[in-house]
């Protein structure tokens, strides 16, 4: 089986980049990496914003294991909980789409998210790495890493709090 890289966007968050590669690494000449060959130490620069993911047949993505900065990012720890269970319909939408496409292809998928409210602009850039875990060949956990597109926002509560801070501004106009 091939190991050709399919054209990837260029990755704005070097922590991004570098877990991409090492991914690829991990790969070699195998369809998809085993998760035992993962070993935390060798991504410690980004484990705080990496979440497993675990895929759940029929297909159901669930958070096994959430790192401590997303988690602030979030604004709550997901662990254990179903990605169809997190945020809005459109959000939900189109996390399960990214989440589908990586395991049914067995390819990263990078995804840069950018929301403007009022005068505020934040997001997130995400990269999703399909691992065989259970499965021999299979995708079967995803490796989810999240960075925030603004680093003033680091935490659920600095995103709200400048949001507050913005309508109440545009009021008082």
């Amino acid at each position: 089986m091939g190991t050709a890289r399919i054209a990837q966007p260029t990755i704005k968050r070097p922590e991004l980049g570098r877990l991409l590669q090492h991914w690829h690494e991990l790969r070699g000449d195998q369809r998809l990496p085993r998760r035992s060959e993962l070993e935390p130490t060798d991504i410690a620069y980004c484990l705080g914003n990496v979440a497993l993911v675990e895929i759940e047949r029929p297909f159901r993505p669930r958070y096994r294991l959430v790192g401590t900065r997303l988690a602030e990012l979030l604004g709550e720890d997901p662990t254990g909980r179903y990605v169809d269970e997190m945020a809005s319909p459109r959000a939900r939408t189109e996390a399960l789409t990214a989440y589908r496409r990586a395991v049914e292809t067995g390819q990263p998928v990078y995804t840069e998210r950018v929301f403007n409210l009022l005068f505020l602009k934040f997001g997130y850039y995400r990269l999703l790495l399909p691992f065989a875990w259970r499965s021999e060949g299979q995708a079967d956990l995803v490796v989810a890493a999240f960075f925030e597109t603004d680093r003033t926002f680091r935490r659920a509560v600095d995103w709200l709090s400048r949001i507050r801070t913005s309508l109440t501004a545009k009021r008082d106009q």
